[in-house]
């Protein structure tokens, strides 16, 4: 696995044992979803998991794949080898590996949810930050189709396009999506 982040694992794993692989965009809505849970949803998420009938926890990632993983996500929170975890565990079971799990994984969220509430509370901020990401991003599309197009050797150049940040009301939501925005072409 080349993203062995703690959030690229717990993406995989809610995809893999909760199956919710049919949601569109699932990795932006389950990061966006363990962010904003309080760490009660995150407890009562982490009870659902699956695990075995045996007691013993050992891991065993190709006999006991379900615990190996829960045993996985401790690991990557707590940076401590997943045989270590499952023999301190021992016959603690389930109840005790999704308890440590719960513990190991509200520790590693709660400075990025503290963040996360952080800027929620400043809006514009979010938005400045976002349309200069959408404003940057044009560029260099704009940009490479150009360079697309002289090789091709194809006539029509895209020119800069400047967008006027317009609010556009759906559903009685403001959005400040670029592609709903007002724009104007200049030479430039």
């Amino acid at each position: 696995m080349s993203d062995c982040s703690p959030i690229t694992v717990l993406t995989k794993w809610l995809d893999q044992y909760l199956n919710f692989e049919h949601l569109p965009q699932k990795n932006i809505f389950w990061l966006d979803t363990m962010l904003s849970a309080t760490e009660d949803e995150t407890a009562s998420l982490i009870k659902k998991a699956k695990t075995d009938a045996e007691r013993h926890i050992s891991y065993d990632p190709v006999n006991r794949p379900e615990v190996a993983n829960l045993l996985m996500l401790i690991s990557l929170c707590t940076k401590e080898a997943p045989e270590a975890i499952a023999e301190r565990i021992g016959d603690g079971g389930g109840g005790m590996l999704k308890k440590t799990l719960i513990e190991a994984l509200n520790e590693e969220l709660r400075p990025l949810r503290a963040k996360r509430a952080e800027l929620e509370k400043n809006p514009e901020y979010i938005r400045k930050v976002l349309l200069d990401g959408a404003s940057r991003a044009r560029e260099i599309g704009i940009a490479t189709l150009n360079e697309v197009r002289h090789v091709m050797n194809m006539v029509t150049v895209y020119k800069k396009q400047e967008f006027i940040p317009v609010p556009v009301y759906l559903n009685g939501a403001e959005s400040l999506r670029p592609d709903l925005c007002r724009a104007h072409t200049e030479d430039k």
